[in-house]
């Protein structure tokens, strides 16, 4: 076959190799079809990519699935790049790496089971998809947490940081399960994809601007003042932070949210005590215990917290598959 490539070939010199030409491609592809009825293909070793650059390309070994990759070709869409496709004939695959933060457990957890993201630490997940890289930090809730954790991830070489997970609404037209994008990310075209995926699972779409509060606001007329004196459409707690980082150190910035309570609605007052990764502590549960009217809150918050991590967990993976 072409000519065997050793360990040495898994390692970036910081430039894309020489494209071999078209003729010499359909040949490898032929002769490794042929002889895949003789042999049984290994799986190539995960690429270390922690230490690649942006504009590296990685080059995987020649003992890929190509029969696979192939048929993949014959099917593809005419709007896909032909030298990309045939740069998978290759196994030479453009590689990005693209930084997730979420800030709770509760918020992240349908998307981690869903992309079967292995764990690294308290904090991080990483899951490795043919030419990308997902990692995903749990940052915690506030402006102090998602400053320092989109500091770590964007210090790892990411080409995207986007932030997701769950907000408030500020204008009456938000309803439970919404899905709401920041209009201050840095592609034009964020809004668009989110807007295509929201309208292949029939969930409902809002571009706008998505406000930074220090504090919750668990009171239905303090969030109906906040989006009239600032035009936002959402609330959460930590977007102004990331934002500001991903300025401050050239990252493209995207963000979407769903919606987990609507402007009307009023919130637990205990939710003041929760601990900065979002879970319950014995204050907030003395409070919950002095207050009825936060059981009812509660309860209806609870359901729509379910709502909104359904939509947001399907969100990101068709926008991480798209």
């Amino acid at each position: 076959g072409a000519a065997h490539r050793d360990d040495e070939s898994c390692r970036t010199t910081g430039r894309a190799w020489e494209r071999p030409s078209h003729a010499l491609l359909q040949l490898i592809g032929l002769i490794d079809r042929l002889c895949l009825k003789k042999r049984t293909i290994e799986p190539a070793a995960t690429t270390d990519c922690s230490r690649l650059e942006k504009s590296a390309i990685v080059q995987f070994p020649l003992n890929r699935d190509r029969y696979t990759i192939h048929r993949e070709i014959r099917s593809a869409p005419q709007s896909q790049s032909k030298e990309y496709l045939h740069a998978r004939i290759a196994g030479i695959m453009p590689l990005r790496k693209i930084g997730i933060l979420i800030p709770t457990p509760r918020e992240a957890r349908g998307f981690i089971a869903a992309m079967k993201m292995q764990r690294c630490d308290a904090e991080t997940y990483v899951c490795r998809l043919p030419g990308t890289t997902v990692i995903l930090q749990v940052c915690g809730i506030g402006l102090n947490n998602a400053r320092r954790q989109a500091n770590r991830i964007a210090g790892q070489g990411i080409d995207l940081l986007l932030l997701a997970g769950f907000c408030g609404g500020l204008d009456a037209g938000l309803a439970v399960g919404d899905l709401v994008a920041d209009n201050q990310s840095s592609d034009p075209r964020f809004s668009g994809r989110v807007a295509a995926i929201a309208a292949s699972r029939n969930i409902g779409f809002h571009l706008g601007g998505i406000h930074t509060s220090p504090v919750v606001l668990w009171r239905a007329e303090d969030k109906t003042r906040l989006g009239r004196e600032s035009g936002a459409i959402a609330v959460d707690m930590e977007s102004g932070a990331v934002r500001d980082v991903c300025r401050m150190r050239d990252v493209p910035y995207g963000s979407f949210r769903t919606v987990s309570d609507t402007a009307r609605q009023d919130l637990p007052s205990a939710m003041r005590h929760l601990t900065a990764e979002g879970k319950a502590n014995l204050r907030m549960w003395i409070a919950l215990a002095c207050n009825p009217r936060d059981w009812f809150r509660a309860r209806r918050l609870l359901a729509a917290a379910r709502i909104a991590e359904r939509h947001l967990t399907a969100a990101l993976v068709d926008w991480i598959h798209e």
